[in-house]
């Protein structure tokens, strides 16, 4: 009976050992197993975007601490070396960072020529008191401007019809910082002078209607442009 324990005992212990080597060995070849990984081609200087043409995979090795490193070259290329990585050197992940996001491209302003016999000027929106967030190049508009009557009393009028906004600056936020419009040179001299009185006011419009037309306004309007006086009924051509 104990010789039978014995023999037993003995097979159990051969089993296990068999199978403690087996584990082992499985262990050590999925542990030592060859794998390639990307190195550089040539010297790659601090900051240089990393192309394809820089980098390849390894001849089969063994590497401690694989996760450190890359086996895709497609997960190198396109970023940024944060050091000098030599020439036949593993990239490990602490060489490389992501590109810097790309600045967004600066909107080229459109500006329409200015019409022949025509003035340009730029209105800020500082000095617009309703600025129409629909306007844009090409637009058609209305100035009105307070002015002075011949008995000092101040009234809004439309000192331009049909001005055609010429350019639109708006800032990164989209919102209107300035914008340009054509009108005839009484036109000019009619904004400046409602500016001095304070703020305009736009107002959009159908399409060509009155081109750029100086308002031929009543005298009360004119009086302020040109310093003469007349009639209030009295138009000037």
């Amino acid at each position: 009976m104990l010789k039978r324990d014995v023999v037993i005992l003995i097979v159990a212990a051969v089993s296990g050992l068999f199978s403690f080597m087996l584990v082992a060995n499985y262990l050590k070849s999925s542990s030592g197993k060859q794998l390639q990984f990307v190195e550089a081609v040539r010297p790659i200087m601090k900051g240089e975007s990393i192309v394809k043409e820089s980098v390849s995979l390894s001849k089969p090795m063994k590497q401690k601490t694989p996760e450190t490193l890359y086996m895709h070259t497609e997960d190198v290329v396109g970023n940024v070396a944060s050091e000098d990585i030599p020439k036949d050197n593993l990239i490990t992940r602490a060489q490389v960072s992501p590109p810097a996001p790309a600045e967004p491209a600066a909107k080229k302003k459109e500006f329409l020529p200015i019409p022949a016999g025509m003035s340009a000027i730029t209105l800020a929106a500082r000095q617009v008191d309703s600025m129409p967030e629909s306007i844009g190049t090409g637009s058609y508009m209305d100035i009105l401007g307070t002015v002075t009557n011949l008995e000092g009393a101040r009234n809004i009028l439309t000192i331009v019809r049909g001005a055609q906004v010429l350019s639109v600056e708006r800032a990164e936020d989209g919102e209107i910082k300035s914008i340009s419009a054509a009108v005839t040179s009484h036109g000019a001299v009619a904004v400046s002078k409602a500016l001095a009185n304070g703020k305009l006011n736009l107002v959009l419009r159908s399409y060509g209607a009155d081109k750029g037309s100086y308002n031929g306004p009543e005298i009360e309007s004119i009086e302020i442009i040109r310093g003469i006086e007349k009639s209030k009924s009295v138009r000037v051509k």
